[in-house]
């Protein structure tokens, strides 16, 4: 999900791609209109770039790959109800060198204040070697699994810098509005029992850190439910590092040679999308100044945990529920939820939009009361 202006977000489904237009920024779209009608295999992540919306898909038809599309004049396409098809010269595809796994192969994608794109590679497993040569598809490109990379979309073909790496499963990036570090959501690894390991949120301070995945992981204090402020405590992997015996995970991170979440988010809670609150005084519809810089961090939920957690949207650094209600509090199984936020964005009003991959619903927040 992204915006520019006032008028568009820009969402995808399993087959399609569509512009939610809002011509007066009323806060209520006058339509939805489908953007690409032959050409793109499961589009998944997507991001603007002026005039240029950039779009994450697959390839199935020979060697199976993951590809990056460019849709140019998207804007144009958007406010005359015109629809992309594959040969048009304005869709063209950037790369076609990413892994095509389906397992942890949807991608979150994000330009850098430098116009370069970042794209997460998921590791194509629960938890496995990522080294081993054999594994999952590998694309065209040999792309590192279980990372965070940065293209130059612009020099097709450049050499792919290294972001972050030791990261399971990423689904949301965003960068800091002051510092421009990026922060990210990892999903962490199943089959360790109902309470470990915690889902994280991250913060990379130098390009090429290791997060630990697949050997170290991560326990949270407090309730499941509602996690401690902070990291928690570093633990090895049962099944690959049992006992420390690949890494000392303690003392690796001691070492920094392993970096530590910034917020350990609970088992299971699959945290995705996530945005800086970045307030002005100018804001119709935003928040309170005190929401300035606040992190919100939408979390899916659970899928496989006795009793469900997660289905909100969290806000830190308090790491307080700030959008609750998708699961019921003592839901005993998944059937008592009635959808599962993916993404957040800020509208240029200062309104929130959250979308619900499951409902196929995107919902607005707005302050009501005083913005002081």
């Amino acid at each position: 999900m992204r915006r520019r202006g006032g008028s568009k977000d820009w969402g995808g489904s399993p087959s399609d791609v569509f512009a939610v237009v809002d011509r007066n920024s009323d806060g209520r779209p006058e339509y939805v209109h489908k953007l690409v009608v032959d050409g793109i295999n499961t589009p998944n992540g997507i991001a603007l770039r002026g005039d240029s919306l950039f779009v994450a898909a697959y390839e199935d038809a020979g060697i199976e790959k993951g590809l990056i599309w460019r849709l140019d004049d998207v804007h144009q396409h958007a406010l005359q109800r015109k629809a992309y098809k594959r040969g048009d010269a304005d869709l063209t595809v950037v790369t076609d060198a990413l892994p095509g796994d389906r397992w942890h192969g949807w991608r979150y994608i994000k330009f850098d204040g430098d116009g370069k794109l970042l794209v997460t590679i998921g590791a194509p497993c629960n938890v496995c070697d990522l080294d081993d040569p054999a594994l999952g598809t590998g694309g065209t490109g040999k792309l590192p699994y279980g990372s965070i990379v940065r293209l130059d979309v612009d020099a097709p073909g450049s050499a792919v810098q290294s972001v972050a790496r030791g990261v399971r499963n990423s689904v949301g990036l965003e960068h800091h509005p002051d510092t421009q570090e990026l922060y990210f959501t990892d999903n962490g690894r199943d089959e360790l029992g109902e309470n470990l390991p915690d889902c994280e949120l991250n913060r990379v301070t130098n390009d090429g850190q290791d997060f630990g995945f697949p050997y170290c992981a991560n326990a949270g204090t407090g309730g499941a439910w509602r996690r401690s402020p902070g990291p928690g405590r570093i633990i090895n992997d049962r099944a690959l590092n049992r006992g420390g015996t690949v890494k000392n995970c303690t003392r690796e991170v001691l070492q920094g040679r392993v970096k530590q979440p910034i917020q350990a988010m609970g088992p299971h809670v699959a945290p995705l999308g996530l945005r800086f609150y970045k307030w002005s005084k100018d804001l119709t519809a935003g928040f309170p100044q005190s929401w300035d810089r606040t992190l919100f961090v939408v979390q899916r939920g659970s899928w496989n945990r006795k009793q469900p957690i997660g289905q909100r949207v969290m806000s830190c650094v308090a790491y307080l529920p700030f959008v609750t209600g998708w699961l019921k509090r003592n839901a005993t199984d998944n059937s008592e939820s009635w959808g599962r936020p993916a993404d957040i964005e800020q509208l240029p009003d200062g309104s929130l939009v959250i979308s619900d991959d499951s409902s196929s619903t995107i919902f607005r927040v707005t302050w009501e009361g005083t913005r002081v």
